[in-house]
């Protein structure tokens, strides 16, 4: 794996230049939230089944990846992982679904730092 959570907890996750990882988010309190769509530093993003989205090699500094939603409820805890291939998927950050309009806002973003 190729991502970890960040020991300062400055940034949601931290990586190595040119990986190109595997990240996905689920919730326990919102089993049936599902990505409709997500970008990479503004640039749409494919979601692979499962709702797993395939980084580009991460460049040096900052990197972000927003997630769109749909099933999510205020307040629900959203769990980013890195998809672990056969090994199990590791854990990077827990955020929290904030209010919106109709309830929740159903885009929720992680960055992540390379070096």
């Amino acid at each position: 794996m190729s991502l970890a959570p960040d020991p300062a907890d400055i940034f949601d996750a931290v990586g190595t230049v040119n990986s190109e990882p595997t990240v996905f988010i689920q919730s326990a309190q919102a089993p049936d939230m599902a990505v409709t769509a997500a970008t990479i530093n503004g640039a749409p993003a494919q979601i692979l089944p499962q709702g797993r989205v395939k980084m580009p090699k991460l460049r040096s500094g900052v990197n972000s990846v927003m997630f769109v939603t749909i099933g999510a409820t205020a307040g629900a805890d959203v769990v980013l992982f890195e998809d672990g291939g056969p090994a199990a998927p590791s854990k990077l950050k827990e955020k929290t679904f904030g209010g919106g309009r109709t309830g929740v806002n159903p885009v929720i973003g992680f960055d992540i730092n390379a070096s």
